[in-house]
């Protein structure tokens, strides 16, 4: 059984990504690391648009803290904005394209 892990979000780095910077808070690169779930803080650049992509092996759930965007499958678009959550499933095979906007 692991220890207890207690990690204050000011704790964890932020580093750059294509679409702006992340930082995990439960992730391979944390003290609170775990083979199952993943849990990170992403700052989008304002109006960058992934490209259509699958996480074929794990669920994907984005809530929004700050700003505005849309969140677009093959499905169709819904926007998003604070407070608001989209969960994406591998098994949909529905690919999210996500728009942030701040």
């Amino acid at each position: 059984m692991r220890d207890k892990v207690i990690l204050n979000e000011k704790d964890a780095l932020f580093y750059a990504v294509d679409w702006g910077r992340t930082k995990g808070l439960v992730a391979k690169e944390s003290a609170a690391c775990s083979d199952k779930v993943q849990v990170r803080i992403t700052e989008y650049l304002p109006g960058y648009v992934h490209k259509l992509h699958v996480h074929p092996a794990q669920d994907e759930i984005i809530f929004v803290l700050e700003g505005k965007g849309a969140s677009e499958t093959v499905s169709g678009k819904k926007e998003i904005g604070l407070a608001m959550w989209c969960w994406f499933r591998p098994e949909s095979n529905t690919p999210p394209i996500t728009r942030i906007q701040k």
